[in-house]
C-alpha cells in the first residue's frame, strides 16, 4: 500500500547502484514489481523485464528448421527404453524393494525416457508440418500417419511403464527425478482399450481427409461446404463415441474438463457471450467497417514478411524478450512462410522441444495484413523462447493463457510499427483492434455453433448443421453472412475440425489482453511490463489463477464490457461516420 510505494523508488535506487556494479553498467535501472521482486532494465529498453528471463540459462541446438532431419528416425530407441522401464518397474515390485543399482539404472532410463519423448515430438512436429506444405504429397501423408498410429501405441505404453514405477519401489525415486506433481497423473494409468485406440486412428484418418480437401478449389461456397461440411459431420459424430468412451455424455464437457481442463464451465463461459452479444456488437461492426473503408486500400500493399521480421528483431522500441525471440529466429531461419496452393492456409507456432526451439508457420498473404499474424504468431513464439517446460510439461500449458501472449502483443505493441511503416502505422493499429474484437464475436459464434453441432440429440447432418450455423450467426448479428451463402464458409474454420472446442481459448484469452489494453491508455510502459511478466509464468498456471495473479479478475465482470465499448468508441470511432 501507501508504505510499499515509498519504499519502492528508495529501494529500487540503491538496488540498481548494486546491479550496475555487477553487471558492469550493462543494466543501470532496476524498477520494483508489486511484490517488489525486482526486474533490472538495461538504457534505452522500452519495456522492463523479469530477473527470472535473465537468469533462465535454455540450452538451444543452434539450428535451422531445415537442419532438423528426423527422416529415419522410427521409435525404436524410445520403444526399447519403455519395454525396460516397464520391466524394472514389474521386478522390483514383485521383489518389494529396489537396490541401489536398480535405482541408478532407473534414474538414467528416466533421463533417456524424457530424451526421446522429446525426439519423438519434434520428429512428430516435423512430420505435420512438412504435411501441411504440401498436403498432396502422399508420401507425407504416409509419414504423418504413421506417427499418429505411433503415438496412440507407444503414447499408451510410456504411460503404462509410468503408472507400474508409480506403484513399484521406485515410486519415490521417479516423483523426485521428474521434479513436479505432474508425473502423479499417471497413477493407476491402464492400457486404453482397443476400440478407444480405433476411433482416434478413425479420427486422425478424417482430419487428414479433411486437410488435402481444405486446399481443393471449389466453384462456389455450396460445392465447399458440401466436401468440407461431411467430413466435419463424421468427425462430430466419431467423437460423440469418443466422450462417451471416456465417461462423458457431452463432447463439449469432456473438451472443457478432460482436454483442455478449463478452471472455468460452461455456464461461465456463456455468460461472457451474453455479455459480448449485449455491448460489442455495434462496436465491432464499426471498427471492421472503419478498417475497411478508410484502411484497407493501405493493408492491401505487398509485404516481404521474412523483411518485417529482420526489422522487429532490430526494433529498440521492443522489450528485450521480444527482440531476442524474433533475431534468434531470423538468423536460425525457425520460420516457414509460404503462400503455395498446396500449403495449408493457417497460421501457428509450435515447439521443437528436442531441440528447445520453436518455429511459426505462416500461410501469407503478401500484403501489410501479414504483419498482424506475424505479431500474433510472435507473441506465441516468445512465450515457448522463454518457457522452461519440456516435451512433457509442455502439455500441460493453458491455451486459454497462451493466446493471451499472443494476442496481447498483437495489439499493444501494433503502435510501434508506425516508425517501420508511417505510411500504414495507423492501418496496422486499428487492424489490430478490429482483429480483436472481430475475435470476440466472430469467434464467439463459432464456438456456439460447434457446441451446438455436439449437443444436439439427433444424429447430425450437414442440413442441421448449416442451419445451426444459420441461427447462431443471427444471434450474433452475423446477418451478412447469410447473403450468397456466405455463412457456409463456416467449414473452413480448420480448429472446428483439427482442434475441437479450441475457439474457446480464443474468446477467453482476448478478454485479459484487451484489459491490458485499457490499462496501457493510462500507463502504457506498466502494462506492457505485465504483459510480458505474462509471457514467462508457469506452464501450470490456470487461466483464472492467473487472472487474480494480475489483478485482471474485472474482465469476467459485465462491467468490463461497458467500459471497453466507451473507450474503443473513444479513441477509435469518435470522429468517423460510417455511411
Amino acid at each position: 500500500g501507501e508504505l510499499q510505494q515509498r519504499l519502492s523508488p528508495r529501494l529500487a535506487q540503491k538496488a540498481a547502484e548494486y546491479f550496475s556494479f555487477l553487471t558492469d553498467g550493462r543494466y543501470d535501472e532496476l524498477t520494483l514489481s508489486r511484490d517488489l521482486s525486482p526486474r533490472p532494465r538495461r538504457t534505452g529498453d522500452a519495456v522492463g523485464w523479469e530477473t527470472d528471463y535473465l537468469s533462465r540459462e535454455i540450452k538451444r541446438a543452434d539450428i535451422s528448421y531445415d537442419e532438423m532431419d528426423y527422416s529415419e528416425y522410427d521409435g525404436s530407441t524410445w520403444d526399447a527404453v519403455i519395454v525396460e522401464m516397464t520391466e524394472l518397474a514389474k521386478s522390483t515390485t514383485q521383489a518389494g524393494e529396489a537396490t541401489d543399482g536398480e535405482k541408478a539404472r532407473f534414474a538414467e532410463l528416466y533421463d533417456m525416457t524424457m530424451n526421446e519423448y522429446a525426439k519423438f515430438v519434434s520428429a512428430y512436429v516435423k512430420a505435420e508440418v512438412d504435411s501441411y506444405l504440401n498436403v498432396n504429397d502422399e508420401e507425407k501423408a504416409d509419414r504423418l500417419t504413421w506417427f499418429d498410429e505411433m503415438s496412440v501405441d507407444l503414447g499408451d505404453r510410456f504411460g503404462i511403464s509410468l503408472g507400474l514405477a508409480l506403484e513399484s519401489p521406485l515410486r519415490d525415486l521417479l516423483i523426485e527425478l521428474h521434479g513436479d506433481d505432474t508425473i502423479l497423473d499417471y497413477e493407476g494409468y491402464t492400457e486404453s482399450n482397443e476400440y478407444l485406440n480405433s476411433l482416434h486412428v478413425q479420427e486422425d484418418a478424417l482430419m487428414q481427409t479433411y486437410d488435402n480437401l481444405s486446399v481443393q478449389e471449389y466453384d462456389n461456397y455450396e460445392q465447399m461446404n458440401e466436401a468440407l461440411g461431411n467430413v466435419i459431420v463424421q468427425l462430430v459424430e466419431l467423437r460423440k463415441k469418443i466422450a462417451a468412451e471416456n465417461g462423458y455424455d457431452d463432447y463439449v464437457d469432456y473438451g472443457f474438463e478432460a482436454v483442455y481442463e478449463r478452471d472455468y464451465t460452461q455456464e461461465e463461459y456463456a455468460q461472457i457471450t451474453e455479455y459480448i452479444k449485449e455491448y460489442m456488437l455495434g462496436t465491432e461492426y464499426q471498427m471492421e467497417y472503419l478498417e475497411y473503408y478508410r484502411y484497407d486500400r493501405t493493408l492491401s500493399k505487398s509485404v516481404d514478411l521474412e523483411e518485417v521480421l529482420k526489422k522487429l528483431s532490430e526494433m529498440e522500441q521492443l522489450p528485450q524478450l521480444s527482440r531476442d525471440a524474433f533475431a534468434y529466429m531470423y538468423e536460425h531461419g525457425l520460420y516457414i512462410f509460404t503462400d503455395s496452393d498446396d500449403s495449408v492456409e493457417m497460421a501457428f507456432t509450435t515447439m521443437m522441444y528436442a531441440e528447445n526451439e520453436p518455429i511459426i508457420y505462416i500461410h501469407t498473404s503478401g500484403t501489410l495484413r501479414d504483419i498482424g499474424t506475424l505479431l500474433h504468431e510472435g507473441g506465441h513464439y516468445q512465450h515457448f523462447f522463454a518457457s522452461k517446460a519440456n516435451a512433457f510439461t509442455g502439455g500441460y500449458a493453458s491455451l486459454d493463457i497462451e493466446e493471451t501472449h499472443s494476442n496481447g502483443f498483437h495489439f499493444l505493441f501494433a503502435d510501434e510499427l508506425e516508425e517501420l511503416y508511417p505510411e500504414a502505422g495507423k492501418a496496422i493499429e486499428v487492424a489490430a483492434m478490429s482483429d480483436a474484437l472481430y475475435t470476440l464475436v466472430y469467434e464467439s459464434w463459432l464456438s456456439d455453433l460447434e457446441h451446438a453441432l455436439y449437443q444436439t440429440g439427433d444424429t447430425l447432418t450437414l442440413e442441421k448443421a448449416n442451419e445451426i450455423a444459420r441461427e447462431t450467426a443471427k444471434e450474433y448479428g452475423l446477418d451478412y453472412l447469410l447473403n450468397d451463402n456466405y455463412y457456409m464458409v463456416w467449414v473452413t474454420v480448420n480448429h472446428i475440425a483439427t482442434s475441437p472446442i479450441y475457439q474457446v481459448s480464443y474468446v477467453m484469452s482476448v478478454l485479459p489482453a484487451l484489459g491490458i489494453w485499457m490499462e496501457s491508455c493510462e500507463n502504457e510502459e506498466a502494462a506492457e511490463d505485465k504483459l510480458m511478466e505474462i509471457m514467462l509464468i508457469d506452464t501450470f498456471a490456470d487461466y483464472k489463477e492467473m487472472l487474480a495473479d494480475y489483478g485482471l479478475e474485472y474482465v469476467l465482470e459485465e462491467q468490463f464490457y461497458s467500459d471497453l465499448n466507451d473507450l474503443i468508441t473513444e479513441k477509435y470511432l469518435a470522429d468517423f461516420k460510417m455511411k
